[in-house]
C-alpha cells in the first residue's frame, strides 16, 4: 500500500514524499509537477501516450495539465519519490527570464537528467520534508534553489529568451466552460449538459476543449475536483462523508477510491498528515509565547 512520508505546503505549492508501490491513473495538476526518484525501485510513467522513465539519475518534468499515470503492477517493489507541485505564480519569482504566463510550456521534455547539484538539494528537500515543523523557511528556500537550478537546465531555450504569451487563444465558449467547473467542481457535473450549455455539439465541445486547455473535460474535472478534495481536507469541521458529497459523489467509498486512483493513497492519509502539521506548528507556536 502507497503512503505518504512526508507533506508540506507553502506559497510555493506543496511537495509530497511518497512511498509508491500501486499504480496511478491518469490524472493532471494545474501546477508545474515535477516527479525525483529519492530510493527504491525505478519507475516508469505514461505521459501523454510516451513512456517517461523515473530512475536515479532521470526526473519527471511535467508542464501544468499534461495528463500522466504510473501503471505499476499493484504491490510492486515501492519507489521512494518527492513530488513537487510547484505554482505558477511562486515561479515567476525565480528570475526576471521567466514568466508566469509561460509555465505552462516551461519544459520542452518530459524529463532530465539530474545534475549533483540537483540531487544533492532534492536528498536534502526530502529528508527535511519528513519532519518540517520549524524547517519552513530553510525548505522553502531549499526549494527555490533547486528549481532554478531545473528551471536552468531544463526551461525551453526560446522561453529563457522571450517571454511571449500562449499562443493558443481560448475560444469564449470554452472559457465560460471552465468558469462552470471552477464554479460548481463536481463530478456531477455533466460534460454533454455542459457542452449544450456552452452552444457546441459534444464531439466539437471536446475537441475545442482539448485544443485551448491542453487536456480533455474529463482530465481537467478530476484535477479540480482532487484539488478541492485537498482544501477541504484541511477543515475539521469536514468528514469524509461530508467532501465526498460536496464533490458530487454517490458514497464515500466511491471518492476514497476516485482520490486513491490518482494521488496513490487515500484521503484519510492526506487529511492524517495535514491534521499533523497544525497540530504541531500549534504546539511550536504555543511554546513559542510562553517562552
Amino acid at each position: 500500500m502507497s503512503k505518504i512520508l512526508g507533506f508540506f505546503t507553502g506559497r510555493f505549492g506543496k511537495v509530497v514524499l511518497f512511498d509508491a508501490n500501486e499504480p496511478v491513473h491518469e490524472h493532471a495538476h494545474s501546477q508545474l509537477h515535477v516527479l525525483i526518484k529519492i530510493e527504491g525501485a525505478d519507475s516508469s510513467f505514461d505521459v501523454g501516450g510516451e513512456k517517461v522513465l523515473l530512475t536515479n539519475d532521470q526526473m519527471v518534468l511535467l508542464n501544468p495539465w499534461s495528463p500522466h499515470a504510473n501503471p505499476r503492477d499493484s504491490g510492486a517493489e515501492s519507489t521512494i519519490l518527492l513530488a513537487l507541485y510547484l505554482e505558477p505564480v511562486w515561479l515567476g519569482m525565480i528570475g526576471q527570464n521567466m514568466s508566469t504566463e509561460s509555465a505552462n510550456t516551461l519544459f520542452s521534455e518530459n524529463f532530465g537528467q539530474m545534475s549533483y547539484e540537483v540531487k544533492q538539494s532534492s536528498f536534502e528537500v526530502a529528508r527535511l520534508v519528513q519532519d518540517s515543523i520549524g524547517q519552513e523557511e530553510n525548505l522553502e528556500e531549499l526549494l527555490f534553489n533547486l528549481m532554478r537550478e531545473i528551471v536552468v537546465q531544463f526551461c525551453n531555450q526560446s522561453l529563457q529568451r522571450q517571454l511571449p504569451h500562449p499562443s493558443r487563444q481560448i475560444d469564449y465558449r470554452i472559457r465560460a466552460a471552465v468558469k462552470y467547473m471552477r464554479d460548481h467542481t463536481s463530478k456531477e457535473v455533466k460534460l454533454d449538459s455542459l457542452a449544450k450549455h456552452v452552444s457546441l455539439s459534444r464531439s466539437r465541445f471536446y475537441e475545442q476543449f482539448k485544443a485551448c486547455v491542453g487536456v480533455s473535460p474529463r482530465v481537467y474535472l478530476d484535477a479540480l475536483c482532487i484539488e478541492e478534495a485537498i482544501r477541504l481536507l484541511s477543515s475539521k469541521n469536514k468528514t469524509l462523508a461530508d467532501i465526498s458529497e460536496t464533490l458530487g459523489f454517490s458514497a464515500q467509498a466511491h471518492f476514497t477510491r476516485f482520490f486513491r486512483s490518482k494521488m496513490g493513497v487515500p484521503p484519510s492519509d492526506i487529511r492524517r498528515v495535514i491534521y499533523d502539521l497544525m497540530e504541531s506548528r500549534m504546539i511550536l507556536q504555543l511554546e513559542d509565547n510562553l517562552a
